[in-house]
């Protein structure tokens, strides 16, 4: 069956338009951003920061502590907060030879770490510390400390000199000078291999009986919420202690004999 010619142009350039129009579609969605999308996420982090009424970086939240933590020198630190660095000859004019300072941010560094080394008479280990990288640097954020996310042990040895016994000189009654009994002794050492700004209290630091912990706090929680609330109503008498999650009075008394205070009624 043959096609008539003009059919079979109007079939191509129909396929053409539809290819450029699926083209087309493709390329405008490329240009939209989703959530998740890494590029939109990156677009959303670069916008500024609004100081805190009092410039106490501390009272940031978490997402804006990240990003505080995350740079280490003055110009990210202008651009982040939409600020205005000064005139370099203002600088100048006001004695401005010294250094730039940069941020000590979270990161590995060589740091000085005791051996642990046994205690034994008569027995002397060198070296007793080492050089070796750990984790150090500052964290903005009262709740975060600088802590390391992966370690290694590393072994290194140490000279271990030990004092024999002494033993007498014939026919002089005098003891010769002890002999020393050197040999090699292995010690262990943590070499953290990466750091990050990381809450100062953990899981492990809760009593998961009457805590729950809550990451983005950084805080032990205490479950019995009820009481908590009940406790601070009565705050001229009372107070509650988050550790140990009781409500306990602000103003114990020492009693006679036979007699206890109560935590109760506070009498």
């Amino acid at each position: 069956m043959r096609v008539a010619p003009w059919l079979a142009l109007g079939c191509t350039l129909a396929l053409a338009a539809t290819g450029n129009t699926l083209h087309q579609d493709k390329m405008k969605r490329s240009l939209i951003f989703f959530p998740g999308d890494e590029v939109g996420v990156a677009a959303a982090s670069d916008a500024a920061l609004a100081l805190p009424e009092n410039l106490d970086l501390n009272e940031l939240d978490t997402v804006g502590l990240s990003r505080v933590n995350a740079i280490n020198n003055i110009t990210d630190f202008a651009k982040l907060f939409g600020l205005e660095l000064p005139e370099e000859d203002l600088v100048v004019r006001l004695g401005g030879a010294s250094q730039v300072a940069d941020m000590a941010t979270c990161k590995t560094e060589l740091q000085t770490v005791q051996l642990e080394l046994p205690v034994e008479a008569d027995t002397l280990y060198y070296p007793t510390c080492v050089r070796v990288e750990q984790c150090g640097g500052c964290c903005f954020g009262p709740q975060l400390t600088c802590r390391p996310t992966s370690t290694t042990i590393t072994t290194v040895r140490v000279l271990k000199t030990a004092v024999g016994g002494s033993v007498g000189v014939r026919g002089t009654g005098r003891r010769r000078r002890r002999d020393t009994v050197p040999s090699y002794y292995e010690a262990e050492v943590v070499k953290h291999e990466t750091c990050q700004c990381g809450c100062r209290v953990r899981q492990e630091d809760c009593n998961l009986n009457i805590h729950a912990y809550m990451e983005s706090e950084c805080a032990c929680i205490c479950k019995n919420k009820d009481a908590k609330a009940k406790c601070e109503q009565q705050k001229n008498s009372r107070y509650w202690d988050n550790d140990s999650c009781t409500c306990y009075c602000r103003r114990p008394v020492d009693c006679s004999s036979g007699e206890f205070f109560s935590q109760v009624s506070c009498t």
